[in-house]
């Protein structure tokens, strides 16, 4: 799905047990939605892993507010941990 970036926070932070900085974001988002008997944009938020996406972290940290308005392609999947299924983000894309 085509989203509209809204901003992003850094939600960085270091291990307890290890002392690794685990660096991530939350990336807010819009999308259009048409229903039945509605129209207009939903919003929603993404966690972004440097490890799983390290190009994009690179380009929204380097981009600051300039990220704002830009468009992103992103899919999500489900994946199944201890028991809990979670919807987690597959293929993200920054389009230029």
């Amino acid at each position: 799905m085509i989203v509209k970036i809204l901003g992003y926070e850094n939600t960085s932070y270091t291990k307890k047990d290890t002392g690794e900085l685990v660096e991530c974001l939350d990336l807010h988002y819009s999308k259009k939605f048409k229903g039945e008997n509605s129209y207009g944009e939903a919003v929603g938020t993404e966690y972004i892993n440097v490890k799983a996406f390290p190009e994009q972290f690179g380009e929204i940290v380097n981009a600051k507010e300039k990220i704002i308005g830009k468009l992103a392609s992103i899919s999500k999947d489900t994946r199944t941990f201890k028991g809990n299924t979670y919807a987690v983000l597959d293929e993200f894309e920054l389009l230029k």
